[in-house]
């Protein structure tokens, strides 16, 4: 089922007014897409391109909230960068953990997609934003799961 995208990028736009997008594509380099990236909590999704429609292929959070009201681990730009991820794509080894640049390197060489498309929302900023990443990511997940039926195809457990 294809579902019309906006429908998330627009609630989460209008929610968490610090947002923006890349476009990484063969050759590019995490490094360089992410520095404009804000190193805040925050979500993020990924799409791809099939069958000439955008597809969200992925949504995850970055920043940890602690119990001593501070965030741990890497906020968005380090997660972007540096997460590795354990494909369970058919074109992968199962298992198998690959540094993020490899991961997308790996989806554009095999044709999965010709570019994938990262979009960022700070969820709790100093000023007026205060939604804790893991809730923003659920809530996305859900409005996802509600429009579809399923999980987003690299989400493998929510």
């Amino acid at each position: 089922m294809v579902w019309k995208i906006e429908i998330l990028l627009n609630h989460l736009k209008k929610k968490y007014p610090n947002n923006g997008y890349f476009i990484f594509k063969s050759g590019d380099k995490l490094q360089q897409l992410t520095r404009s990236v804000p190193n805040k909590p925050g979500i993020y999704l990924f799409t791809i391109e099939q069958d000439g429609n955008e597809l969200i292929s992925y949504i995850g959070m970055a920043g940890t909230f602690e119990f001593t009201v501070k965030f741990s681990t890497q906020k968005l730009r380090g997660r972007l960068t540096n997460k590795n991820y354990q494909p369970s794509h058919a074109s992968f080894a199962e298992g198998k953990s690959l540094p993020r640049q490899k991961f997308f390197d790996n989806i554009l060489q095999n044709k999965i997609s010709s570019y994938i498309k990262v979009y960022w929302f700070v969820t709790f900023d100093d000023l007026l934003i205060k939604d804790i990443p893991a809730f923003a990511e659920a809530e996305a997940i859900q409005l996802f799961y509600i429009n579809t039926g399923t999980l987003p195809i690299w989400n493998k457990k929510f």
